[in-house]
């Protein structure tokens, strides 16, 4: 009759663990295309054995967790690119919108504007006395002017474009520094229940990987290099996350720090 009951034990262990298995193999597939999400496993090991008359009886198999397949040192190799990367795309885009506003990608309109003036000043060094010539250059010496004033205020439209896209930079990543710190929270509540919240720890990379793309933030490791086992976000030395969100009456989430826009003084209130 014990070894009846046994074998039902068993398959009952091994009907829940290949459950799990389906309902993680769906929810794999179900979020494929969601950006930041990480595949997941659900990890295996046998189930306590039943001492029996010579020997112990196996109980076939538990699912001992459902764990990211995620690697550590791959994590941090590129997130260590990350600000490299953000850096060149920005630069990247800044070059674009400039041969956009000096029309230099398509019709070239800086470019022969000072060909047509400086073809028109060599004709005019050859025959000087030629009125036909001096009003030439005269025109061609307007039009370039006129050129250059406009490139002038396509400069200051553009300069006024980025100083709003900083501003804007900046609200998004100390909104992402909140944010990462309330899910430190969530995440520490979770594992303290000892279940593993993979879902909000994807979230949290996601989110740090677009802070560390932004600002060239670095991301800490509670298994490799903090004692304290803190989730850690900083910035050349400056801790911008530290832990789960602790928050007061008056000011808020306490143990964050959020960048500031200081404008360069006698810069017209520019950031640059």
């Amino acid at each position: 009759m014990a070894n009846l009951f046994a074998g039902l034990t068993s398959g009952a262990n091994a009907l829940d663990y290949y459950q799990r298995g389906i309902e993680t193999a769906g929810h794999n597939v179900a979020n494929a295309d969601v950006n930041g999400f990480s595949r997941q496993r659900v990890n295996a090991v046998a189930a306590p054995s039943l001492p029996i008359e010579g020997g112990q009886l196996g109980q076939g198999v538990l699912a001992n967790s459902i764990t990211r397949v995620r690697d550590q040192f791959l994590d941090t190799q590129f997130r260590a690119q990350l600000a490299s990367l953000g850096y060149w795309e920005q630069k990247v885009s800044a070059m674009n919108t400039l041969e956009t506003y000096v029309g230099e990608r398509d019709i070239k309109a800086f470019q022969t504007t000072m060909n047509d003036f400086w073809a028109n000043l060599e004709t005019l060094h050859t025959k000087p006395e030629d009125l036909a010539n001096r009003q030439t250059v005269v025109e061609t010496t307007k039009t370039m002017f006129s050129t250059m004033l406009k490139l002038r205020g396509n400069y200051e439209e553009y300069r006024s474009m980025l100083n709003d896209q900083v501003r804007s930079l900046v609200s998004e990543a100390n909104q992402l520094i909140d944010d990462i710190a309330n899910l430190c929270k969530d995440i520490a509540i979770a594992q303290g229940k000892g279940q593993n919240p993979n879902d909000l720890l994807d979230r949290r990379d996601a989110m740090a990987e677009r802070l560390c793309k932004i600002t060239g933030a670095t991301v800490g490791s509670s298994t490799i290099d903090e004692a304290d086992s803190d989730y850690k976000i900083d910035l050349h030395g400056k801790l911008l996350v530290q832990g789960p969100s602790y928050r007061d009456c008056v000011s808020g989430i306490t143990n964050v720090r959020h960048l500031v826009l200081v404008p360069m003084v006698g810069n017209n209130s520019y950031f640059d």
